[in-house]
């Protein structure tokens, strides 16, 4: 499977109008048709679960989309800022290390929507699990920390400001990584599943 990207087609969509590109969805293995169509079910899926209408277990999954969904976001501003903001006569984008800062948040988004999609999938035909949703959500939770911390770097002093939208998902990423379930608990989930002991009983 080629992974081999055209220049310009690095930027990823965040609009419910837009699917994502192929080339994301291929480092996923999976196919794009598929992934938008089970974006969109686990956000109706989210809004029915404020009306309890679904588990737990699905609950914790759509939250690992919630970070996904930052990351994306995040990603595309600060790509749209390293293109347009030019510092020595030339887009900051131009510069190795901006570039390297947007490859390692593009990993995390790929690797996200890789994982949330599959615990999608295992939901969607019966055989998710607690711990299924827990790691996704507690990977995707750590990533997109990371990948909103790379983008604050990115923009500069101009991250820290109300008006630029990476302010705005820095600041919603901490609410998201304690949201249907602290990081400490979803791994205590999954660390039992893996080893069969309890850590939370003596």
């Amino acid at each position: 499977m080629s992974l081999a990207m055209k220049p310009g087609a690095m930027q990823l969509a965040v609009t419910p109008n837009r699917l994502l590109p192929s080339w994301v969805v291929s480092a996923a293995l999976i196919a794009s048709a598929s992934a938008a169509w089970m974006a969109v079910s686990r956000l109706r899926a989210a809004s029915r679960d404020h009306r309890g209408g679904r588990s737990p277990t699905s609950r914790v999954g759509n939250a690992a989309w919630g970070t996904v969904g930052v990351q994306m976001a995040a990603y595309e501003l600060a790509l749209s800022y390293a293109r347009e903001r030019e510092q020595f006569g030339r887009p900051i984008a131009g510069f190795q290390l901006m570039q390297d800062l947007l490859v390692k948040m593009l990993g995390n988004v790929t690797a996200s929507l890789g994982m949330a999609v599959r615990n999608a999938q295992l939901l969607d035909a019966g055989d998710g699990s607690d711990a299924h949703s827990s790691l996704a959500k507690a990977f995707c939770a750590s990533r997109m920390r990371e990948t909103v911390a790379w983008a604050r770097q990115l923009v500069g002093g101009n991250g820290i400001l109300l008006g630029n939208g990476v302010a705005r998902y820095f600041a919603d990423a901490e609410a998201l990584f304690s949201f249907e379930g602290t990081h400490e608990m979803n791994t205590l989930i999954v660390g039992k599943a893996v080893t069969g002991h309890s850590a939370f009983t003596r």
